[in-house]
């Protein structure tokens, strides 16, 4: 007998949850570039992103109504202001037009992230069933699962009702990974329904395997990942296969791990007690067997940590003679662990550039490269600025910063040395802001190598809101094949705007 799973449940009720986000934005009560409007978009996507750290006014503030970062909430009352608001709002659009909804948003008075409020839902058609009382005990689960899961939202509040969010069932029958342009993105260990993630990309369940176990992951605030979904399901086992089709070609490959700390060692180093190797037909890619790195891959030692993301990088990746690129892992102790599979059209000899810029948007320069969103980072904080930027074809560029101490661990192909490209602009201190003689400071450190100390924006770019693009040839990566980019303030906070790194292999 087969019939609708907790986890097809779950999936159908996250779906939901976006669907009326989109509906109630699109009502006209919040104008589209209303404060308000975007006050319920940040705390929502925050929402469905699993962020377990509370939502605060500061938060909003900055990220959402643009805020510079030394806004005070007892000198300005903007966030409260808006998120009553949107209250108030809310209030009104169920009282009339979505009072018939099966989903409802509520913003809880002296907190900002939401709840999504779901009806109870229709009853299973019953089914014969011969053991006696089993009418009387699916009831009674039902019950339980939807009073559970109330619960869980009513107590959490700031976090999703749901601990592992599943990604959304494939409206439309499953198309084969390799028909769109040779692009392969998989979720390992995700039993059906494909996926798409906060960037537009689309994922297939899991495919193309042999052997090894599908499970769900969970972990504990997970750093360094683009998007978290991507990574609560895994394949793991001490010897399991993918045998990939794919057109002839030089492909990108990507892997993608995360290790829980229910299997980390918590001791003085920190590392796990899981090591495996990757072969891509038939040679051994991961480690890289080339003498500079460790026999076996260590999830915790690579990413720095459990509960932390960690992206492998492989260039010059093609298929074998029978169209289809054989990867095979194999593990001791805890097995061999894979979370996703990336392949993408590549460039013969170099790996593709990567850009990105402090901000959650991508954006297209004048020149037709993408600029992805804000990612590999460990700590600091956004903002956004609204000054146009002087000395550059691409002011948009520089709109938003991040600021603070902070680092970002970059993945790169092993056996490469590489151009990084810092971008700046100072938004902030511009003479007006600053104390007198006390401008904005800091260091800028690539695997603990100095690439500028006692750094000034202004003074190098000959006055505030001015573009300057600094660049550093022939950087290599470390042992775990990262370039760490570390930013730390001397006299003001550490700022960066956008982040380039190219393969300089010719």
């Amino acid at each position: 007998m087969t019939g609708r799973t907790d986890t097809n449940l779950e999936a159908e009720l996250f779906a939901a949850e976006r669907k009326e986000l989109e509906t109630i934005l699109e009502s006209g009560l919040f104008a589209v570039s209303s404060n308000a409007a975007k006050l319920l978009r940040f705390v929502s996507e925050r929402h469905f992103r699993n962020a377990a750290e509370p939502i605060t006014e500061y938060d909003v503030a900055i990220h959402a109504l643009g805020r510079r970062p030394d806004f005070d909430p007892q000198r300005d009352s903007i966030v409260r202001v808006e998120a009553h608001r949107v209250r108030k709002r809310l209030e009104e659009y169920y009282a009339h037009e979505g009072a018939g909804h099966a989903v409802k948003i509520v913003l809880s008075r002296g907190q900002y992230g939401p709840s999504f409020v779901h009806a109870e839902p229709a009853a299973p058609p019953p089914v014969a069933d011969p053991r006696p009382g089993a009418a009387r005990w699916r009831a009674h689960k039902w019950a339980l699962l939807l009073a559970g899961l109330a619960a869980v939202g009513l107590a959490a509040g700031l976090t999703r009702i749901h601990p592992l969010r599943r990604p959304s069932p494939a409206p439309t029958p499953h198309i084969p990974a390799t028909v769109a342009g040779d692009t392969v993105r998989i979720l390992a260990g995700l039993a059906s329904g494909d996926y798409v993630d906060r960037f537009g990309r689309r994922w297939s369940a899991d495919q193309f395997f042999t052997g090894g176990t599908a499970s769900a992951v969970r972990y504990y605030n997970l750093a360094l990942a683009d998007d978290p979904a991507i990574f609560q399901h895994a394949r793991t086992g001490e010897n399991f296969s993918y045998d990939i089709p794919l057109r002839p070609g030089v492909y990108e490959l990507r892997l993608m791990f995360a290790e829980s700390a229910e299997v980390a060692i918590l001791g003085s180093v920190g590392d796990g007690t899981r090591y495996f190797r990757v072969n891509a037909n038939g040679a051994q890619i991961l480690p890289p067997s080339d003498g500079h790195h460790m026999s076996q891959l260590d999830v915790v030692a690579d990413a720095g940590g459990p509960n932390t993301a960690d992206v492998k990088i492989f260039k010059d990746i093609s298929p074998a003679a029978d169209g289809k690129l054989h990867l095979a892992f194999t593990g001791r102790n805890q097995g061999a662990l894979l979370n996703a599979i990336e392949i993408v059209p590549g460039t013969p000899g170099r790996m593709l550039p990567l850009r990105w810029r402090a901000s959650d948007t991508p954006y297209t320069d004048q020149q037709g490269n993408l600029w992805l969103s804000d990612r590999y980072f460990r700590g600091g904080r956004l903002s956004h600025f609204h000054a146009v930027v002087s000395r550059t074809a691409d002011p948009n560029l520089y709109e938003g910063e991040r600021f603070g101490s902070f680092v970002y661990s970059v993945p790169v192909a092993a056996g490469s040395t590489y151009t990084v490209r810092l971008h700046f602009a100072e938004n902030y201190f511009g003479g007006w802001a600053a104390p007198a003689g006390h401008p904005r400071i800091f260091n800028v450190f690539a695997n603990h190598a100095p690439l500028l100390r006692d750094f000034d924006i202004s003074r190098e770019a000959g006055g505030a809101v001015a573009a300057l693009v600094k660049t550093f040839r022939g950087i290599k990566p470390n042992a775990f094949d990262k370039i760490v980019l570390a930013f730390e303030p001397s006299t003001e906070f550490a700022i960066v705007n956008a982040i380039s790194v190219e393969d300089e292999s010719k």
